[in-house]
Parts: C-alpha cells; sequence; structure tokens
C-alpha cells in the first residue's frame, strides 16, 4: 500500500492529507500564493519574515551579490518557520511516515477482523456475529487486550477443542446453540489466553532453535567434508505436537 497514510480515524491520498495539512503565504515579491505542503519544499525561503518563491527572490535582489549568497541561510529559514506551523497543527505534516505506518497497520486490521467474522458466520452457521462481545475481546474491556490475528488464530487450532467441551454441555442437558454458543465459546478462548501466548513463545524459541541448528550445519558442511550419514532428529516436531496438545491446558 503506497502513498497512503492513516490520521484521526481516516485514511488520506498523501497528496490529499498535505493539501488539506497545508496553508498559504503571499510571496514577498510577485505577492501571489504560495502553497505550502511539506517542510521540505523545494524554492521557497523566508526574508525579513516574508516568505518567498526562491526565482522571485533571485529576480528582485539579483544585484545584491550579499543577498544571493545567503540563500542557503534563507531556505533554512523557511524550513524552522514550516515545521513550526506544522507542528502547532493537529495534522502534522512531519509525521507522514508514522501515519503511513499506521495505514499499513489499520489496513491489517480490518483485514483480520473481517477473517474472526467471516469464519465465526461460517462456523457457527449465523448471519450476524456478536460485534460487542467480540470488541470487548479486543478493547481490552476484561482487561488484557486479544488482537483479531490472535482470535482467529486459536479458533483455528482449537475448533475441535471447543466443539468437544459443547458436545459435553449437551450430554449434559445443556445445548448452546448460534449466537449464545459464539459467546460462549469466546468466554473459553479468553480464559485460556494467557495459555495461548505462552504456546506463542515456546513455538518462537522452537523455530529459533530449529535455525540454529540449519546454521551451525551449514557451517559445519562448509568446513570440512562430512560422512554421508545423517542423524534423524525428531525432538522439535514432538515438542511441537506436545504443545499444541497442551495449549490452552
Amino acid at each position: 500500500m503506497e502513498n497512503v497514510v492513516f490520521f484521526d480515524g481516516l485514511f488520506y491520498h498523501e497528496k490529499c492529507f498535505k493539501e488539506s495539512a497545508g496553508f498559504h503565504r503571499k510571496c514577498g515579491g510577485c505577492s501571489k500564493d504560495i502553497i505550502i505542503e511539506d517542510a521540505d519544499q523545494e524554492g521557497i525561503l523566508v526574508f525579513k519574515n516574508k516568505y518567498w518563491h526562491e526565482d522571485c527572490f533571485r529576480k528582485k535582489y539579483s544585484d545584491k551579490p550579499i543577498f544571493m549568497e545567503n540563500i542557503p541561510e534563507y531556505k533554512e529559514d523557511a524550513y524552522v518557520k514550516i515545521v513550526g506551523v506544522f507542528n502547532g497543527r493537529k495534522k502534522d505534516i512531519t509525521k507522514l511516515n508514522e501515519y503511513e505506518i499506521a495505514a499499513v497497520k489499520e489496513v491489517d486490521r480490518i483485514f483480520d477482523e473481517k477473517l474472526v467474522n467471516d469464519y465465526i458466520r461460517k462456523q457457527y452457521d449465523i448471519q450476524t456475529v456478536p460485534w460487542d462481545s467480540i470488541a470487548a475481546l479486543y478493547d481490552g474491556r476484561y482487561g488484557v487486550k486479544i488482537p483479531p490475528k490472535h482470535l482467529y488464530d486459536m479458533f483455528v487450532r482449537k475448533q475441535s477443542y471447543l466443539d468437544k467441551i459443547n458436545a459435553q454441555n449437551i450430554a449434559k442437558g445443556k445445548e448452546i446453540i448460534g449466537v449464545l454458543r459464539v459467546k460462549y465459546d469466546l468466554k473459553v478462548l479468553y480464559n485460556k489466553y494467557d495459555s495461548y501466548l505462552k504456546f506463542l513463545e515456546k513455538q518462537k524459541i522452537l523455530e529459533a532453535e530449529a535455525q540454529s541448528d540449519k546454521t551451525d550445519e551449514k557451517l559445519i558442511l562448509t568446513t570440512a567434508p562430512q560422512p554421508k550419514t545423517v542423524e534423524t532428529n525428531n525432538n522439535s516436531d514432538d515438542s511441537l505436537d506436545d504443545l499444541l496438545i497442551d495449549i490452552f491446558g
């Protein structure tokens, strides 16, 4: 995603954001508006507290060598003033990179939430998801925030676990269906979120160890000839299987 920023709950094309956040100043030479959209904008300088088009300034003071020599300094003065104006406004063009990163994160969040909603509709055969209950997990209303990406992964990994609990409830004469079943399962997943985070952390460690083993093997192979015997080590796979079994307790 290029040239898109996210600011104050809205997406903008970068150009449109600059235009909306920019300001105008009269040129000290031609008296026309200088449209200022960026602190790094070329061809602008400040001289005696007035903004100038560089071309207008050169034309007016072409017979003043000392002024010509000081143009880089006048440009720097313009930069400082422009940054000062932008910093005093809510829309700060000097933070475009920050707003671009925010746009990427916001798009990811939207897609992750859609994955969760689509999964729930299909898996539980309902048309309208209990959004308030789902949003409560995202917002951390119960103490811990669960990102949409994590909630989707938890559903996919542990649907069979949730179905087993549901079967046990039915056997006890407690049948929960539709939206009520979704809310019940959300509570189960929330109560097991700490176990899920531990699972993710252990998985990262296993992946790091596996990567380290590959690096060590590559180093050995490139430093000395090795016999054509291959040792099979299933410890990593076994450990991962154990973690998947133990997840959520």
